[in-house]
């Protein structure tokens, strides 16, 4: 995963993903669609 132009906290959560080889994130923040190989779900996606 590339984590280019997040926030400092949004790179926190993609490194710490990176690190226990999680690839999705449930979030309403479109931000993450800047990091490559992320697969984002919306809470309301998830039932």
């Amino acid at each position: 995963m590339q984590e280019g132009g997040l926030l400092g906290n949004d790179a926190l959560h993609v490194a710490c993903m990176e690190e226990h080889s999680i690839g999705t994130i449930v979030t309403y923040d479109r931000d993450f669609s800047r990091v490559s190989g992320l697969k984002i779900r919306k809470p309301d996606d998830i039932g």
